[in-house]
């Protein structure tokens, strides 16, 4: 972000966030790219000064960073002796793999470049009247006439959607747990609510 040749990429982010089922972009150097169930994922690591040449205080009335969980170093820093006996987060890993292994595989395309039809999992969920009602509890808080900083306007707008992103991933995990788990994932309150912790915790 911040380079001349990567203009755009702030936009599309936004644009991907929300998971478009279709997108396309026609460019003089790639042609046509199509991108179908978008579902973007971005794990990066930066130091503060590199993230201030790149970002501006429109990041955050622009709803650039609202996309983003901003992970930073304990505030009470003090020196620790090193770990020579670290362990790997075995039990996280095995989850995700089991998960991955549960989940179908994605369509591949053919050979002229068109994609075999997916199915499609509707979202399960017992959770929409909590979700609507911390939608308008934001949306109050986020009113023209309401007296919130600007910066924020962007970022509290989308909590809910962050919170039910986050919900679904508590729902998937579980359900790859579940040995006799029904077909789908079903998001529950219980992973409503843990999900909300952790969205105002961010």
């Amino acid at each position: 972000m911040g380079k001349d040749y990567m203009a755009g990429l702030k936009e599309l982010i936004m644009t991907l966030y929300d998971c478009p089922a279709y997108l396309d972009s026609n460019t003089n150097n790639k042609g046509l790219v199509v991108i179908r169930d978008a579902a973007l994922s971005i794990l990066g690591a930066a130091t503060p000064a590199e993230l201030g040449n790149a970002l501006s205080a429109a990041d955050w009335y622009n709803g650039n960073l609202a996309r983003f969980s901003l992970l930073t170093p304990e505030t009470d820093y003090h020196e620790r002796s090193a770990d020579f006996e670290s362990k790997a987060p075995t039990e996280l890993a095995n989850r995700l793999r089991t998960l991955h292994e549960k989940l179908p595989e994605p369509p591949l395309p053919d050979a002229l470049g068109e994609t075999k039809d997916a199915v499609a999992w509707s979202l399960a969920a017992d959770i929409w009247p909590q979700v609507h009602a911390y939608e308008q509890a934001l949306r109050a808080m986020t009113a023209p006439n309401a007296n919130l900083d600007d910066r924020l306007r962007a970022i509290y707008g989308r909590m809910h959607v962050q919170a039910i992103k986050i919900a679904i991933l508590f729902a998937a995990l579980d359900w790859a747990d579940d040995d006799h788990a029904p077909p789908h994932p079903k998001v529950k309150v219980a992973h409503w609510y843990r999900a909300q912790q952790i969205t105002e915790e961010w």
